[in-house]
């Protein structure tokens, strides 16, 4: 009995674990998987390592201000697709509307029909050419919630 009760702890505490997501974007370690940045426990958006466009050539790569560079955010493609991982599921978002207001001022607004990443970001002063640094806001929505993290980041081809 004594060894049948942990056992059975341990068995619980496991679960079923399935994901529908492609492995190649649910393989991160341990702690990329940890809470980016929430004020409520209903939109948990949470950082990620992987770049789901790192063979297409451009990319946008954003996380929250004062995070690990690799732990991002947001990945957009440049092409209209980017992905959030919001209450532990990556989630692939579509372009709907962009309102550039010139060449340093981005606005970009993304969905599924479920979540929605309104993007605004603005080139850093501090910024070359080369580097192409951008510093904002994402502001995420699902369900009548609004949350909004600040963000920097890179745009490169």
């Amino acid at each position: 009995m004594r060894i049948l009760l942990p056992l059975l702890l341990v068995l619980i505490s496991c679960g079923d674990n399935k994901t529908t997501l492609p492995d190649q974007l649910n393989n991160e370690s341990s702690h990329a998987a940890t809470a980016a940045s929430t004020t409520s426990g209903i939109l948990a958006l949470q950082s990620f390592t992987q770049n789901p466009f790192q063979n297409s050539g451009c990319s946008g790569l954003f996380n929250s201000e004062g995070a690990v560079a690799h732990e991002r955010v947001l990945v957009s493609n440049l092409k209209g697709t980017a992905f959030i991982k919001l209450n532990d599921q990556l989630m692939e978002l579509k372009l709907v509307k962009q309102t550039n207001v010139n060449e340093t001022t981005i606005n970009e607004l993304y969905s599924n029909g479920e979540v929605e990443i309104d993007l605004k970001i603005t080139k850093d002063p501090a910024s070359s050419e080369k580097d192409n640094r951008y510093k904002g806001v994402i502001i995420i929505r699902r369900d009548g919630n609004q949350e909004a993290l600040s963000v920097a980041g890179t745009l490169r081809c």
